[in-house]
């Protein structure tokens, strides 16, 4: 077997394609298929939907303010006063990004505003996760446990989030 066949073997194994004697609904489905650009347009905007909904932003922010506030007061973290501060501006520019920016980026094209959208929900994720991490080092068992179950909780809602979304390969 030569590499190019090993290739497109591999190719049509990860894109849910039959082999030429195989039965089409035997494939395992790892990716979606591609949409044409007219529907994938008309996907994004109802995701973008999705992420202005008030119900998934009200929760994410209320944990999320529930998580800081429990690392505030019972951790003895050294960086918490520049790790509420970092959350505090990037989640500003994300939801900046969510409500504003995405329709002045249309111009750019929607792969470019899923780009920009999914590095600013990646960065804030990865701000958060650091502070949580650095304020478990110094915090009771009790209180682990109580964030545990709130971190649990936004991933409910980021599971609605990413459950509409084809995408998220930077989140």
């Amino acid at each position: 077997m030569d590499k190019e066949s090993l290739f497109l073997r591999i190719q049509r194994w990860l894109l849910g394609k039959p082999a030429p004697n195989e039965d089409e609904h035997s494939r395992l489905i790892l990716f979606p298929k591609k949409l044409p650009d007219h529907l994938d347009a008309v996907y994004f905007e109802e995701y973008i939907r999705v992420l202005r909904m008030p119900i998934i932003w009200g929760t994410l922010l209320v944990f999320l303010l529930i998580i800081i506030a429990i690392a505030f007061y019972a951790s003895s973290y050294v960086y918490i006063v520049e790790w509420f501060i970092t959350c505090l501006v990037v989640g500003a520019i994300t939801l900046l990004e969510i409500f504003w920016f995405w329709d002045v980026s249309a111009r750019w094209g929607y792969r470019t505003q899923l780009t920009i959208l999914n590095i600013m929900l990646g960065l804030l994720v990865s701000i958060v996760t650091w502070g949580v991490r650095g304020s478990w080092e110094t915090m009771s068992q009790g209180y682990i446990g109580m964030m545990t179950t709130i971190v649990g909780a936004i991933l409910g809602a980021a599971a609605v989030i990413l459950s509409h979304s084809r995408v998220s390969f930077l989140v």
